[in-house]
């Protein structure tokens, strides 16, 4: 559980200097690249809009080594199954509202209302 909630501290860390790098035209780093990934699916699945996130993405997916490629894989799947879980989907919420909101500009009562119907 600490590992988790440390992955997620760390995650939200590289976020916040995310969009610096994207503002200056650097390519992001696999950290960050997976982390956006996530953002993705969880967006997704909520039915938020992904549009930000899905050019992001496909602009960073070229040139990433196959483990890279995996690790993002593993990223959306395990968004996609925390999404589905009834207690998983309060927490992909909350996380799409803080630690992906570099990547998807959903306001926070969008993503309440993607929670509240159960989409």
């Amino acid at each position: 559980m600490f590992q988790k909630s440390r992955t997620l501290f760390l995650a939200a860390a590289v976020l916040a200097v995310a969009p610096l790098h994207a503002q200056a035209g650097e390519r992001l780093t696999d950290m960050q690249y997976v982390q956006a990934v996530r953002c993705q699916a969880l967006a997704g699945g909520l039915g938020v809009d992904t549009s930000a996130v899905d050019a992001v993405v496909r602009a960073e997916r070229s040139g990433r080594h196959s483990y890279i490629a995996e690790r993002a894989s593993e990223a959306r799947r395990t968004a996609r199954r925390d999404v589905a879980r009834a207690e998983g989907r309060a927490r992909a919420g909350q996380e799409l509202a803080q630690s992906c909101s570099a990547w998807v500009s959903a306001p926070a009562q969008t993503v309440a209302g993607a929670l509240q119907s159960g989409s």
